[in-house]
């Protein structure tokens, strides 16, 4: 009895781990993550100076490890931002490389980012970049501009007394109903 009982915990413990330590891609096949510190360095050291456009990230192997497989490494971005010291290229790299994230990470990863943003860590550019998106034609904001949390994170832009004019301009152009939304500050 004890030992059915530890073979069915076992089996119940390996399955458990199986899924908390692999994912699958779109093919529904297992994906192997790799060291996301090492795939952030080499993208570092891949792009030293100013990016011509962002296009030229996805001829890079590790960015395109990363991007392609957002949601796997989703928490150790998070992680990354969570620094003392931020490193403000890897954290514009990872405003590209984690557009293929569902909305509800993808807006905690705003949320993180525009934290950042007030306290100094990352430009006005970085968070520009989040919002805006259009990389590789992909715009999680626009898409989704009706969406509740969407909105709160776009109001919580337009009462930022650090984001600039022109920032909030563009936020308003791409919601022109956020200043009708109830609890928004006139």
């Amino acid at each position: 009895m004890i030992m059915k009982s530890f073979c069915r915990y076992y089996l119940l413990l390996s399955s458990v781990s199986i899924v908390l330590f692999s994912c699958s891609n779109e093919s529904g096949q297992l994906y192997r993550k790799k060291n996301f510190d090492s795939l952030i360095d080499v993208v570092s050291r891949n792009h030293t100076k100013e990016l011509d456009g962002t296009e030229e990230l996805i001829a890079d192997s590790a960015f395109k490890e990363i991007f392609a497989h957002s949601s796997a490494y989703f928490h150790n971005v998070m992680s990354l931002l969570s620094k003392n010291e931020v490193d403000r290229r890897q954290a514009y790299f990872c405003v590209f490389a984690m557009q293929n994230l569902k909305l509800e990470d993808y807006i905690r990863l705003c949320n993180i980012y525009l934290q950042l943003y007030d306290n100094g860590k990352i430009s006005e550019y970085t968070l520009e970049r989040l919002v805006e998106g259009g990389f590789l034609k992909i715009t999680i904001i626009q898409d989704n501009i009706d969406n509740p949390d969407v909105i709160i994170f776009l109001k919580k832009i337009q009462d930022d007394k650090k984001a600039s004019k022109e920032f909030k301009k563009y936020i308003e152009d791409i919601a022109p109903n956020l200043a009708r939304v109830p609890g928004q500050r006139q």
